[in-house]
């Protein structure tokens, strides 16, 4: 351990990211736990649906907005639990570089199904 790493434990800087970070994912997880159950009794019946009936079941505004919350929440839970699986396991540069990579593909993700969500509102 470098003089560095110790003065940033001795510090409590990393104690304290990582508590911001625990906490970010409880939160996601709460939101998760409601929406999960509304979102798989509510679109799991129209898996398997033709193409205009899906079309039509995400056309009504609370449908949408659902697929959205649903989708949004997902995506951040996900970019939480991969963040941590990648501090634990790389090292040097290449941490930072997927921490970033995995945030825009997530985040581009969740842009990209509000965009084709509205697509289908309008």
């Amino acid at each position: 351990m470098t003089s560095s790493q110790s003065k940033k434990i001795l510090s409590g800087q990393d104690s304290r990211s990582g508590t911001r970070h625990h906490k970010k994912m409880v939160r996601s997880s709460i939101v998760l736990v409601f929406l999960m159950p509304l979102f798989i009794f509510s679109v799991g019946p129209i898996f398997g649906s033709p193409y205009s009936e899906v079309i039509a079941f995400l056309s009504r505004p609370f449908n949408a907005l659902l697929m959205f919350f649903s989708l949004s929440a997902i995506f951040v839970h996900f970019s939480l639990g991969v963040q941590v699986l990648i501090e634990d396991y790389v090292r040097g540069e290449a941490r930072r570089t997927l921490i970033i990579v995995m945030n825009l593909v997530c985040y581009t993700a969740i842009g990209m199904s509000l965009f084709a969500l509205v697509r289908i509102l309008l």
